[in-house]
């Protein structure tokens, strides 16, 4: 049940789940996995593993430099893959593998 928001909150999803949903859509079985849909799964998953890579060097830092980092190389893939995601929206069925993780991650 999702909860009422109300002012400046933003609802958003974990990017583990949305990265765990691409993984799964890469693995799905051949009808629902056609090329260009692997191409999508295999181009994201790559988006995640350079954010998973940022935050792994950033661990250690002071909360404002994590911040900062992530302002300076998170925001970047981040705004990459919305309009990837955001483009393949009506070109996939809501039913399919990667069709459910566009619309989780959007």
């Amino acid at each position: 049940m999702r909860a009422e928001l109300s002012g400046d909150c933003i609802l958003v999803g974990c990017m583990a789940h949305a990265r765990r949903k691409f993984d799964e859509a890469l693995k799905a079985p051949p009808k629902e996995s056609r090329k260009n849909k692997r191409s999508l799964a295999q181009t994201t998953l790559r988006q995640f593993s350079h954010l998973y890579a940022l935050e792994k060097q950033i661990k250690g830092l002071m909360l404002e430099q994590r911040y900062l980092l992530r302002q300076e190389k998170s925001k970047p893939l981040l705004g990459a893959l919305k309009p990837l995601c955001n483009d393949n929206l009506t070109k996939t069925t809501k039913d399919s593998a990667i069709g459910k993780a566009i619309r989780y991650t959007t």
